[in-house]
């Protein structure tokens, strides 16, 4: 439980570096309700910094028929678009939030599978990105998972390890022949450390097509991982 604790906590600290898409994507309508092609709302970006013109760049999952904006906007079709302070923008302090109406019009009826808007970035720093987020999941739960295989196989293998005592009816010599010696505890040891190593790189495995960022979480499964083994 401690493990995946500092796990939640590391990953909470690492999503914290950029904004969450929903407090960024302030959607006010799609429409139909049942099979949305339209969608509309505002981009809402707390400034980390002043500025005095930006470029925003957007990114969605379906392609976009049509797209419409407050300022400076182009291409008007695709799945990438920039976005362009105007010439009128006036200087924009830390603290403050930029805010950019928007209108999509998408080329097909979004699903629930579709995200619609997946990235936003601020004159290239990401401040929102869905598939990220998503990949972070899948990772941290292919750890989680892994973390407490690892922990039931500590535990099964030092249970299976420990010396037996042997009953008190029992002679010296069938003390002796009940009792695994040295040599066995050593490899069954050997064997553990060997599962462990397999279960470790199984999760490499797993995650190796995540964006490399990711593999910090990945690491930090690996180190706790190798400290139960140490600490038993």
């Amino acid at each position: 439980h401690c493990m995946l604790s500092m796990l939640g906590t590391v990953c909470l600290l690492f999503s914290s570096a950029k904004g969450s898409c929903d407090s960024i994507l302030n959607i006010l309508n799609m429409w139909p309700e049942s099979a949305p092609t339209d969608l509309q709302g505002f981009l809402r970006i707390e400034l980390a910094h002043d500025i005095e013109s930006y470029e925003i760049q957007l990114e969605t999952d379906v392609h976009v028929m049509v797209i419409q904006a407050s300022i400076i906007i182009f291409p008007l079709s695709g799945k990438k678009f920039t976005l362009i302070s105007p010439d009128s923008f006036k200087h924009v302090f830390a603290g403050e939030t930029l805010r950019i109406f928007f209108h999509l019009t998408f080329s097909r009826a979004k699903t629930d599978m579709d995200e619609g808007i997946v990235s936003v970035r601020l004159t290239g720093m990401e401040q929102c990105d869905k598939v990220q987020d998503r990949d972070m999941a899948t990772m941290v739960n292919s750890v989680s998972s892994s973390t407490i295989t690892t922990i039931r196989i500590l535990e099964t293998t030092s249970t299976t390890a420990s010396p037996t005592t042997a009953s008190p009816i029992l002679s010296s010599t069938q003390e002796t022949s009940t009792s695994p010696t040295t040599k066995e505890i050593t490899t069954r040891n050997k064997t553990r450390e060997t599962t462990i190593g397999r279960t470790i790189g199984r999760t490499i495995g797993d995650t190796r097509n995540l964006p490399l960022p990711l593999s910090f979480i990945l690491l930090l499964g690996i180190i706790l991982a190798s400290c139960i083994l140490v600490i038993l």
